[in-house]
């Protein structure tokens, strides 16, 4: 016990436990010292939580150093094993990967460029993507809120708690977490605690996926297990000379169509691009030019009053029917 607790550091388990620190991973991590593998963890309203190592199925009761729910066990070994939480301490319990084990999926070159405003690219990092890390599968998240004390993920599979999945810090002022086994098609958004000590709720400016009216929760979504099947059309078009050929656009909305199909309500993009692509070959059209796809939160809008510049509206369907 005494070891355990002069392993502490208290400033940094405060800071946690009042949901106001910026890089829990330096705390939150296992890590070696002279007496053993020093595990800690934060599980608010939780009276017992311990260790399971794996593979297996041996528990270590961890410790309740702090009565806000900061736990901590240490373990005997030089290296660190692959283990994780069992909140409520029983044998059979469910067991949660620690999502500070996991490394930070940002480089050191892309932050600069983030800083520059030359990375072109930052949205395949910046948003929510599945992804597997270390044979794990899970979801990785960053934001950028540079003026933000503390920053959190919050949705259904943490009851929208903020203190649970605390986001890292990086030098940018993007912030940023990993975290196992989470469900595609989960709702979140992100908790933000600012230097006045005010909390707020936002979606992600990054999603790529909206829950429907009246909602405005972001959505985990699969954007690269599509997969396109125009190859054939591609090679015969790159074959043409369209600089020579009559051209002619058509422009239109969704919801125009989707109250053409007669089910506007209830329409998917499946629905539309039938529809759509019927009419459009029967007139002699050879373009089609859609206003505004991405997410809006009101429909007088039609699409121009953007909520989500990186997620076709959900209002037919998810990106993976848009394609």
């Amino acid at each position: 016990m005494d070891k355990l607790y002069e392993l502490m550091d208290w400033a940094e388990i405060e800071a946690v436990v009042y949901v106001e620190e910026d890089r829990p991973r330096d705390i939150l991590s296992a890590k070696v010292t002279p007496h053993g593998i020093l595990i800690q963890g934060f599980f608010p309203d939780q009276e017992k939580v311990s260790v399971r190592v794996l593979p297996g199925n041996r528990l270590y009761p961890m410790e309740k150093v702090d009565e806000e729910g900061f736990f901590a066990v240490l373990l005997k070994g030089r290296k660190i094993p692959k283990y994780e939480f069992v909140p409520g301490g029983k044998k059979d319990g469910q067991g949660y990967l620690n999502p500070y084990e996991y490394p930070c999926q940002i480089t050191e070159k892309e932050e600069i460029r983030f800083g520059a405003g030359k990375w072109y690219d930052a949205y395949k990092k910046l948003g929510a993507h599945p992804m597997v890390i270390d044979d794990v599968q899970g979801v990785y998240f960053a934001v950028w809120a540079p003026n933000a004390m503390r920053v959190s993920v919050v949705g259904d599979f943490n009851n929208w708690d903020g203190r649970v999945c605390q986001m890292n810090r990086l030098d940018s002022g993007i912030f940023e977490l990993f975290i196992p086994n989470l469900e595609i098609r989960s709702i979140y958004k992100y908790e933000l605690k600012s230097g006045s000590g005010m909390v707020y709720l936002k979606s992600d400016p990054y999603a790529n996926a909206f829950e429907e009216q009246p909602g405005d929760a972001s959505v985990i979504v699969e954007t690269d297990s599509y997969h396109w099947r125009d190859s054939e059309w591609r090679e015969k078009n790159n074959a043409s000379s369209p600089e020579g050929s009559p051209m002619a656009v058509y422009q239109c909305s969704l919801k125009e169509w989707a109250e053409r199909t007669g089910d506007g309500d209830n329409c998917s993009y499946a629905d539309i691009a039938k529809a759509l692509a019927e009419y459009v070959k029967s007139m002699g059209y050879t373009h089609v030019e859609l206003t505004p796809v991405t997410e809006y939160p009101e429909d007088r809008s039609q699409g121009y009053e953007v909520s989500g510049y990186f997620a076709p509206t959900s209002r037919y369907g998810y990106p993976k029917e848009f394609m």
